[in-house]
C-alpha cells in the first residue's frame, strides 16, 4: 500500500497531468493568501479542476482547427 501510494500513483499521474511547477507554486501562494492554511490544502485540487475544465473546453477547438482542410 505504501509503495503504491508513494511511488506508483505519483508516477502514473505525473505523466498524465503535466502542470508547470511555477503555476502550482503561484496557486498555493494565492490560495494561502486568500484563505490561509485551508487554502493551501485546496490549491492543487482546485488548480487541477480548472486545468481539466480548460483542457475540455479548448481541446475540441484544437481538434477542429487541425482537421479543418478549407
Amino acid at each position: 500500500n505504501f509503495l503504491e501510494a508513494q511511488i506508483v500513483t505519483p508516477l502514473v499521474i505525473g505523466r498524465r497531468i503535466t502542470l508547470n511547477p511555477f503555476i502550482v507554486f503561484l496557486a498555493i501562494v494565492f490560495w494561502i493568501w486568500l484563505w490561509g492554511p485551508l487554502g493551501g490544502f485546496i490549491a492543487v485540487p482546485s488548480l487541477l479542476i480548472i486545468f481539466a475544465i480548460y483542457n475540455q473546453m479548448f481541446a475540441e477547438q484544437a481538434t477542429l482547427s487541425t482537421t479543418d482542410t478549407s
